[in-house]
């Protein structure tokens, strides 16, 4: 059996998903703007990029239901390839959210990561 890309990159995911489980659970369930500010570059480009990876493959393969949300995720996906926004900037667009939001240090990163991108394509 050959993996398409596709599914190769949602596999590689799932299992640096499944290695990493056990962080998430030691930063109290889910990872804060709080959390993310304290991870190491590195840590911080992977969870923003791996945010976004996941919304826009749920958008994509048809997972997301009509509505509000798959319309802000698939305008995401389309300024991310239309800007060649590199994955360090996707990094660097959460932290100055953060920057910008205080409050939103104590939200869910994942959701800052969206509603970062969401202000910087405009959407």
């Amino acid at each position: 059996m050959v993996l398409s890309r596709r599914a190769a990159f949602v596999l590689a995911v799932l299992i640096v998903a499944a290695i990493l489980a056990p962080v998430g659970s030691a930063l109290a369930d889910y990872m804060t703007g709080e959390h993310y500010m304290k991870l190491k570059p590195a840590y911080q480009l992977g969870y923003a990029v791996g945010a976004i990876d996941m919304l826009t493959e749920l958008q994509s393969s048809g997972s997301l239901q009509a509505g509000p949300l798959n319309d802000a995720v698939a305008k995401i996906a389309r300024c991310l390839v239309d800007n060649k926004v590199t994955q360090p900037k996707v990094a660097a667009a959460y932290v100055t959210y953060l920057e910008a939001n205080p409050k939103s240090k104590a939200e869910p990163a994942a959701l800052g990561v969206f509603e970062a991108l969401k202000a910087g394509c405009k959407i």
